[in-house]
């Protein structure tokens, strides 16, 4: 048996190789996670002039707003299974391909033409935090991969505190050369996509044996999962799995939780920018925000001459609920693990949310 010396000083051992696995692996999950966020989420930042521009309706707005998930519904499997059999280099794919995707919002005239691009903006990004998920269980085991994952996750709420000063300044930029605010929003957002992605394609670990040698390896104890993701399926593949996740009634009751904690939390992402928008519109029509009084803002487009005042100002307020959203999905992870419980942190949060 092991003396409390040599347990302690296994624990520390462990302990700093996970130190280890955080520093390489978790930045590469927390930056595709906001890379992905902000392009799916940089029509709320644009919806002001946006609308303005395409005369489109709040109609229109919230019609493309929801459209984004059919693409994203059905193409989220297929995605995970093409990930299992070409591994990093498919999440690379997707990842210049919705930067690709970003970059065409800023041509797009026509409503048509914009329904379609949100179609296929969801269809790529489909994959994404399951392959994310699936991803870091290379590296991590089943107590610590909660954890890890709910630190990328982050990422869905840091993106709006981080991504809301950057579209603040890029909206700034209206007018230049002939481009509005909101086309420099699609066009920067969209190129850092395909950068990253092409970095990813070069650098980012495919194995654990990428970032821990043997020795710490067996600190871990470590087993390496046998025909990973690229390495080739056997002849049942993915096929038998996943039937078997589909005759269960868990995944299923999961995936209607889920969906109505999403409808809540995209309802904020897409609409809070503009409630705070025509809220400020509202005080400026009573001499309350800026000197002159203006008429109301709505997602129809009709400014006053302090749009670009009350367009920031609204961007950068609605980072608030995001930062404390990224803040309390760290904490609630970390207590998970300590304590190894799921269902009370899971639903407590869910009620408190509601």
């Amino acid at each position: 048996m092991r003396s409390g010396t040599e347990e302690s000083s296994v624990e520390q051992a462990q302990a700093r190789v996970r130190r280890k696995l955080d520093v390489h692996v978790i930045p590469w999950a927390w930056c595709i996670g906001v890379i992905s966020y902000l392009d799916r989420t940089n029509l709320a930042f644009a919806s002001v002039s946006l609308a303005r521009d395409l005369g489109f309706s709040c109609a229109t707005y919230g019609i493309a707003s929801g459209l984004f998930f059919i693409g994203y519904g059905v193409f989220q499997v297929p995605s995970v299974g093409l990930y299992s059999r070409w591994g990093v280099p498919w999440l690379v794919s997707t990842v210049v391909m919705w930067g690709a995707v970003a970059v065409s919002f800023a041509v797009v005239r026509s409503r048509g033409a914009f329904f379609c691009l949100r179609v296929v903006l969801g269809a790529v990004e489909a994959g994404t935090y399951p392959i994310i998920l699936s991803w870091l269980s290379l590296f991590y085991d089943e107590r610590s991969v909660g954890t890890a994952y709910s630190m990328a996750a982050s990422s869905t709420a840091l993106a709006s505190v981080v991504g809301s000063p950057i579209a603040a300044v890029i909206l700034l930029l209206d007018g230049v050369v002939g481009f509005s605010g909101w086309q420099y929003l699609f066009m920067i957002e969209g190129v850092l996509s395909i950068t990253f992605g092409c970095y990813m394609f070069f650098f980012m670990p495919r194995r654990v044996e990428d970032v821990l040698d043997d020795g710490e390896l067996r600190v871990l104890g470590h087993q390496p999962a046998k025909g990973g993701p690229g390495e080739g399926p056997g002849e049942d593949g993915g096929s038998g799995a996943l039937m078997e996740v589909l005759r269960s009634w868990r995944p299923h009751y999961l995936g209607v939780v889920f969906a109505l904690v999403l409808l809540s939390m995209y309802g904020c992402i897409f609409f809070i920018p503009l409630l705070i928008n025509s809220f400020l519109a509202g005080e400026a029509a009573t001499g309350v925000y800026g000197e002159s009084p203006r008429p109301s803002t709505s997602c129809d487009g009709d400014q006053g001459d302090g749009e670009a005042s009350a367009s920031t100002a609204a961007v950068l307020l609605s980072a608030i609920p995001f930062a404390t959203a990224a803040v309390s999905m760290i904490l609630i992870g970390k207590s998970s693990e300590r304590t190894g419980e799921r269902r009370y942190h899971g639903s407590i949060s869910v009620l408190v949310g509601a």
